[in-house]
């Protein structure tokens, strides 16, 4: 996708684009605890600057993946924006220096890195969910939410080996899902 979007007009891999990394910006911007509006603001200039950047931009695996220089830039965008509000900037440091002291580096990336996994998460579990029947659906989501595999056979009136075999089945799906996600947008 990245090497499509060299093309900026190129509309189909934009929209797949922004499709994919959308609600990603939002949920990293919310994070920096700016209001919703503020926070939807942000994205579209996050957005509108990824737009100008990525037909420039040269992907380096060894310098790092790219949602940590997406996060880089919303950062980024984040602070002018606050330059530009007149707003307080105790949260998101001014310089280098002052970010360094308010909050250290692996806590950025632990931020990022933790609404990455939540986000693959849901984006997976939207596209596997298409796959199984929704009782299969409702014993893996009952049975991540701690609920017992007794209990569980009971409500769907399914015997208590098939929970397992749901609950597997759905789990070796989600982790591929996953994998691929994260090497196909990582």
């Amino acid at each position: 996708m990245l090497i499509r979007l060299k093309d900026q007009y190129d509309e189909k891999s934009w929209e797949e684009f922004v499709a994919t990394y959308r609600q990603y910006i939002y949920n990293v911007v919310r994070r920096m605890e700016l209001n919703h509006h503020d926070a939807l603001e942000i994205v579209q200039l996050v957005l509108i600057k990824l737009w100008k950047k990525l037909p420039d931009f040269s992907y380096d695996n060894y310098r790092g993946k790219f949602r940590n220089w997406l996060y880089t830039v919303t950062a980024n965008q984040v602070r002018d924006f606050l330059r530009g509000k007149n707003l307080s900037l105790s949260k998101i440091p001014d310089s280098s220096a002052e970010l360094d002291k308010s909050i250290s580096i692996p806590e950025i990336e632990e931020i990022a890195e933790k609404e990455w996994k939540t986000y693959i998460s849901n984006l997976a579990w939207e596209k596997v969910k298409k796959h199984f029947s929704e009782g299969v659906c409702r014993a893996f989501l009952m049975s991540i939410e701690g609920q017992g595999v007794e209990k569980i056979s009971e409500e769907l009136g399914v015997s208590e080996s098939s929970i397992y075999v749901y609950k597997k089945r759905v789990q070796d799906r989600l982790q591929e899902e996953i994998a691929y996600l994260n090497s196909e947008f990582g």
